[in-house]
C-alpha cells in the first residue's frame, strides 16, 4: 500500500511539472512571457542598428546587442583608439564605403575576436549582396597588433588600385587572422 501511495505521489508530481506553461523567460526578448515558466527556445530578439558617422577616436566597444552600420565614406580607428569588437557582433558597410585603421599616421587598433559559436560578421548593408558592394578594412601604418579571430568577411573589396581585399594590409605590424572566413569577396585578404 505504502508503494502505491508513492508512485501515485511521484506521478502526480511529474503530470504538474509536465504543466507548466511554456514560452520565453529572457526578459530582454521581445516575445518574452511572464506566464511562462519553463522556456522553450522561441525568445526573438530585435537588434537595435548604430548607425556609426564619426570616426573613432577613443577606446569603443561594439557588443552583439547592436547592429553597427558603417554610414561614412572612410571610417578611420585614430588617436590611439582601440575598437573591440565582441563575439557575435554584425558590422554591414553602405556601398563604397570603408574601415580604415591608421590612416593619416595616427596609431589605432581592431580587436575582433569571435567565437566558433559566435563569430563577427563584416558584411554589405545592401539589400542586393555582390562582391565588391563595400570597400574593405585597411590596415595602415601605425595599425600595429590588430585582431581578427573567427570573422566572417563578405560582399567586400572594390577594383581600385588592381583590386583590393576585403581586408588589406598597407602596414601595420604583428597582426593576427585566425580561424576566419572570406567568402562572396572580389579578393579575400591583402598584405
Amino acid at each position: 500500500m505504502k508503494k502505491g501511495f508513492v508512485f501515485i505521489m511521484a506521478a502526480s508530481l511529474l503530470m504538474v511539472a509536465s504543466c507548466k506553461k511554456k514560452g520565453c523567460t529572457d526578459p530582454i526578448a521581445v516575445n518574452y512571457s511572464t506566464e511562462a515558466e519553463k522556456d522553450d527556445g522561441s525568445c526573438n530578439y530585435e537588434l537595435t542598428t548604430i548607425y556609426i558617422t564619426e570616426d573613432i577616436t577613443e577606446n569603443t566597444t561594439w557588443t552583439a546587442n547592436y547592429i553597427y552600420v558603417i554610414d561614412k565614406y572612410s571610417l578611420n580607428i585614430t588617436d590611439n583608439a582601440i575598437l573591440t569588437i565582441e563575439p557575435g557582433t554584425s558590422i554591414r558597410v553602405n556601398d563604397g564605403n570603408e574601415i580604415t585603421v591608421s590612416y593619416g599616421g595616427d596609431n589605432g587598433r581592431i580587436i575582433a575576436n569571435g567565437t566558433a559559436e559566435n563569430p563577427i560578421v563584416f558584411t554589405s548593408n545592401s539589400a542586393v549582396k555582390e562582391p565588391g558592394k563595400w570597400d574593405g578594412i585597411w590596415i595602415y601604418t601605425g595599425g600595429d597588433n590588430c585582431e581578427f579571430d573567427y570573422c566572417i568577411f563578405e560582399y567586400g573589396s572594390d577594383d581600385w588600385n588592381e583590386g583590393t581585399g576585403a581586408l588589406n594590409f598597407i602596414g601595420g605590424e604583428n597582426a593576427i587572422v585566425k580561424h576566419s572566413i572570406f567568402r562572396y569577396n572580389k579578393l579575400g585578404l591583402r598584405t
